[in-house]
């Protein structure tokens, strides 16, 4: 298996509803300025109490925005992608990865109902008491139109991202927000049974976009391990009694992806997957490419990092951040 160019970072899932993940927080203004990288923090949109951290290569022609999961953090979400590293108190950034990238990155940080610490988004599964959808659509304008800071000129293309209840979120997006993103990207975040055919927020985007999933074979928090054929998953229970949690229902990514997606998408048929890495991974890609999922045959919850014995990473040999971005590039030149 190839060697991961990067040391692992701490996992942000929602395991960490009660004590969020991540290293130190950022003091506002910018954390660090090199050749290749301008990082800031805790800048705000106004109307929205969300902080958002940017960070920006030297030349960027394209920007994704990342949420975090369920009772994480903004540095959290940047850890998981191996953007920030952090050894203890030290906190560094990989450098090397952004001067050969025109990818900047933007993370928001999730809000929690008052008095409670599940830091999250409002995405049918978990309510942050904010409206995401309003929040992360007037980002994306902001964005779009150069008037978020300075430092992040106008950039025309731009993705969302998550992993867990970020991706949750990605998916709602997916379907109620569609045309303030160019691409979509979820890491073992489904969408939830409120988004499924015929339930009471029923997924009918206004335009299509290109959506990428990724689903552990062996996820412990969605509980695929066993019931990948289910057609609904459902949280794990310890995890899903927690404050901001609406409805741990999930609807089973293949099942998404065959129901809503590819019909209408390009009303076509779901294509027999192909199996890689010796068994390690299965791949769905329909539309021409512009829809994919990816089973993780032996993956938990986690992308990266220590707190899964098989990771996203670890199992594919490929850096999440290099997945994510080859698609953006690919299915929105």
């Amino acid at each position: 298996m190839p060697t991961l160019p990067r040391s692992s970072h701490v996992l942000l899932t929602l395991l960490a509803l009660a004590t969020a993940c991540g290293g130190p927080p950022m003091a506002s203004g910018i954390a660090e300025t090199s050749s290749s990288l301008t990082v800031k923090s805790n800048l705000t949109l106004a109307s929205f109490p969300h902080l958002i951290d940017l960070y920006i290569p030297a030349n960027p022609k394209r920007v994704v925005v990342f949420l975090h999961g369920g009772g994480g953090t903004k540095e959290g979400g940047a850890e998981n992608l191996g953007l920030r590293i952090v050894n203890g108190t030290v906190v560094s950034y990989d450098t090397a990865w952004m001067a050969t990238h025109d990818v900047a990155f933007v993370f928001p940080q999730g809000q929690a109902l008052t008095g409670t610490n599940g830091r999250t988004w409002r995405n049918h599964v978990m309510d942050s008491g904010v409206d995401d959808v309003a929040f992360l659509s007037a980002l994306a304008g902001a964005i779009r139109a150069g008037t978020l800071d300075p430092a992040l000129p106008a950039t025309a293309r731009i993705a969302v991202s998550g992993h867990s209840n970020g991706g949750m979120m990605t998916n709602r997006l997916w379907c109620e927000a569609p045309a303030s993103f160019d691409a979509f990207i979820a890491f073992a975040g489904p969408a939830s049974v409120h988004l499924g055919v015929g339930a009471d927020h029923a997924c009918v985007p206004s335009v299509t976009r290109p959506y990428l999933g990724y689903i552990g074979g062996k996820d412990t928090v969605l509980q695929t391990d066993g019931h990948w054929l289910d057609s609904v998953w459902t949280v794990k229970p310890i995890l899903a009694n927690t404050p901001g949690f609406v409805d741990p229902n999930l609807v089973n990514e293949l099942t998404f992806h065959k129901t809503i997606r590819v019909p209408r998408t390009c009303a076509g048929t779901v294509h027999t997957p192909v199996i890689g890495g010796g068994g390690a991974w299965t791949t769905w890609s329909d539309c021409d490419g512009a829809l994919q999922l990816v089973r993780v045959t032996e993956a938990d919850h986690c992308m990266s990092g220590d707190n899964c014995s098989h990771t996203f990473e670890s199992d594919t040999g490929r850096r999440m951040i290099d997945v994510l971005t080859e698609f953006f590039v690919a299915k929105a030149p």
